[in-house]
């Protein structure tokens, strides 16, 4: 079929790979015109990262948001979201505490129930061996299924096992200038949208 333009511009008799490589570049192609099913799966569509680089804190038994959260509107409801956190914690005590994932107010990422135990995402130490107050630098990775094209909040919530024990997110316990390991730190939260 012989390869023809009218009046109009419009190119017939291109046969499927009939153009040389590199002829067609980023700047021809239409906005929106790469389809999910051209993306294909796992495809990232999108990140949104906060970032805390002041303190904060949470005292006793009771989880409560430790002023890390992130917000992502996913373009798609089958879409996954990846939560990648990383928070500098302390300790007011040697005494175990918990940290969690929530979505909204739903805790996702959590340990099974069982009995009266806490269900945390991930637990920490306040200190360790004979080094008091020890910083914990803590990870929480999860692959959420929101199931929604609205704003969606992920945040960590933290908790001790005593009603006088602390939980600090990037600072140490005594937080001292006399204290050279009293450092200050950043923790940040990323959600990344990901093509089902």
């Amino acid at each position: 079929m012989p390869i023809t333009i009218d009046g109009n511009g419009t190119i017939t008799g291109v046969s499927v790979g009939g153009l040389p490589d590199g002829i067609v570049d980023a700047d021809m192609i239409a906005a929106g015109a790469v389809t999910a099913a051209k993306r294909g799966a796992g495809a990232i569509l999108q990140v949104v990262q906060s970032s805390k680089t002041d303190t904060d804190s949470v005292t006793g038994m009771t989880y409560d948001d430790l002023g890390l959260s992130v917000t992502i509107t996913p373009t798609s409801a089958t879409s996954k979201i990846l939560i990648a956190c990383y928070a500098s914690i302390s300790a007011s005590s040697g005494f175990d505490c918990s940290l969690r994932l929530l979505r909204g107010s739903t805790p996702i990422s959590v340990g099974d129930a069982d009995g009266s135990r806490t269900r945390s995402s991930t637990t920490f130490t306040g200190n360790w061996t004979t080094v008091t107050y020890a910083r914990q630098n803590v990870a929480i990775n999860y692959l959420d299924s929101p199931a929604t094209t609205s704003a969606t909040t992920y945040k960590i919530q933290g908790r001790t096992y005593q009603s006088n024990v602390v939980v600090y997110i990037n600072q140490g316990h005594l937080d001292t200038d006399s204290a050279a390991y009293e450092a200050r730190a950043a923790s940040s939260i990323i959600a990344m949208e990901v093509a089902a």
